[in-house]
C-alpha cells in the first residue's frame, strides 16, 4: 500500500494557465462565468418591437467577455453555454403577450424564444423568464437578449423590489 498526500494550492496547465486555485478548503475553477443586471435604471419598449434589453450593471465577467456598449456577451472560447435569467417589466397596460429572445448573432432565426401568450389581457407588472437553455458558440459569436410585448412597457422597472438579471457560464469547451 501506498499512502501519499498531495497539498496544492494552485493548479495550472503546462501552459501556465491557472486552472484551479485553493480557498477556504474548496477548489475553485478558474471558469467563464458572466452575470449582469439592471437595477434602477429604465429601458422604454415601444409596443409590438423587438428591441434588444440594456443591462445597466457588470456583476461578475470571469472572462472579460461582456461588451457593455453592445449589450451582448461576446467570448472568445468556443463551447456550450448555459444561460438564463429573467426580466422585470413594467406595463402600463395589461396584456396578451411577453416574447423573450436569447440571439446567437442578433439573428431573427437562431435564437431560443420564451413566450408567455393569453387569450384575454392578463399579464401585468412582473418578472418574466428568459429561457434556461445551452446553445453553441464558436468562440466569434455573440449572445443577446431582446425582448417584445403587445403594448408599451419599460424594461426593469426603477424602484421595484425584483430587478432583470442574465447570466452565462460555459459549461463545456469544445
Amino acid at each position: 500500500n501506498i499512502v501519499s498526500t498531495i497539498k496544492v494550492d494552485t493548479v495550472q496547465s503546462t501552459g501556465g494557465d491557472t486552472i484551479f486555485t485553493h480557498s477556504s478548503g474548496l477548489f475553485k475553477p478558474n471558469a467563464v462565468f458572466c452575470q449582469v443586471s439592471s437595477l434602477n435604471t429604465d429601458q422604454a419598449i415601444s409596443a409590438a418591437t423587438e428591441s434588444k434589453v440594456q443591462w445597466g450593471t457588470v456583476e461578475i465577467d470571469t472572462g472579460g467577455f461582456w461588451n457593455a456598449s453592445n449589450h451582448a456577451f461576446e467570448p472568445t472560447i468556443a463551447g456550450w453555454y448555459l444561460f438564463g435569467g429573467t426580466i422585470r417589466g413594467d406595463f402600463s397596460n395589461v396584456m396578451t403577450y411577453v416574447r423573450i429572445r436569447v440571439r446567437r448573432d442578433g439573428s431573427s432565426t437562431d435564437a431560443i424564444v420564451s413566450q408567455i401568450q393569453t387569450n384575454a389581457d392578463s399579464l401585468t407588472n412582473g418578472n418574466y423568464a428568459i429561457s434556461t437553455a445551452t446553445i453553441h458558440l464558436n468562440g466569434s459569436q455573440t449572445l443577446n437578449v431582446s425582448m417584445q410585448s403587445e403594448e408599451d412597457c419599460t424594461l426593469h422597472d426603477t424602484g421595484a423590489p425584483y430587478y432583470s438579471k442574465f447570466f452565462v457560464t460555459l459549461v463545456h469547451a469544445t
